[in-house]
C-alpha cells in the first residue's frame, strides 16, 4: 500500500484554503452586480426628489417673476422670510378691466419638532404647503437672499426626507424693473 491508497477521511487545510479563496474572489467580482439595483434606485429616487422640489418651487418663481416693481422691500429681506410682495393681476380679455395686484406671502414655519419646518404661500385664502421638511435656513445660506448688483432674489433650500440624504435645491430669479 502505498501514500496514494492511504487517505484520511477530512477535509485537508489546503483544500479548505484554496476553496475559501476561491470562493472570496467569486464573492467580491459579484458583489457589484448584486449591489447595482440599490444603487440604481437611490440614483433614481434622488432624481426624482430633486424634480419634485423645483416643481415645489415653481409656484414661488412664477410669483416673482410677475411681481409688480418695487412690492418687495429688498432693503430689509430676512434669511427665513416671510417674502411679501403684490403680484399683478391676471392677464384678461381685450377690452375688460384688469383686476387689483394681490398680495402674496412666502412663509417659513418651524415644526413642533423643532429641526424641519415648511414653506407656505399665503394669499388672501388659506395658506398651501408649498415644500415640507425643510431644515433651519442658517445666516451663512439664508432661505431668500437678495443681489442688489444683479437684482436676483436666490432661494435656497435644504430638503430631509425619512432616510434620504439632504437634498439642496438652489433656485435664482431676476425681479422685473
Amino acid at each position: 500500500m502505498g501514500i496514494l491508497s492511504r487517505r484520511n477521511s477530512g477535509i485537508s487545510i489546503i483544500e479548505v484554503v484554496l476553496f475559501g479563496s476561491l470562493a472570496a474572489g467569486l464573492f467580491l467580482w459579484i458583489a457589484p452586480w448584486i449591489a447595482k439595483p440599490t444603487i440604481i434606485q437611490q440614483k433614481l429616487l434622488a432624481a426624482l426628489d430633486e424634480r419634485k422640489a423645483l416643481r415645489a418651487t415653481d409656484a414661488l418663481i412664477n410669483d416673482l417673476k410677475r411681481m409688480m416693481p418695487g412690492s418687495l422691500n429688498t432693503e430689509f429681506l430676512p434669511h427665513e422670510g416671510p417674502l411679501t410682495f403684490l403680484i399683478s393681476a391676471e392677464t384678461t380679455e381685450m377690452g375688460e378691466l384688469p383686476s387689483a395686484p394681490s398680495g402674496v406671502s412666502y412663509v417659513y414655519q418651524l415644526a413642533k419638532s423643532g429641526e424641519t419646518g415648511a414653506l407656505y404661500r399665503v394669499t388672501t385664502t388659506t395658506p398651501a404647503v408649498i415644500l415640507d421638511g425643510l431644515l433651519v435656513s442658517e445666516p451663512t445660506s439664508p432661505l431668500f437672499h437678495y443681489d442688489p448688483e444683479l437684482k436676483i432674489v436666490t432661494i435656497d433650500l435644504r430638503w430631509k426626507q425619512p432616510e434620504r440624504p439632504i437634498l439642496r435645491v438652489v433656485r435664482r430669479v431676476s425681479l422685473p424693473n
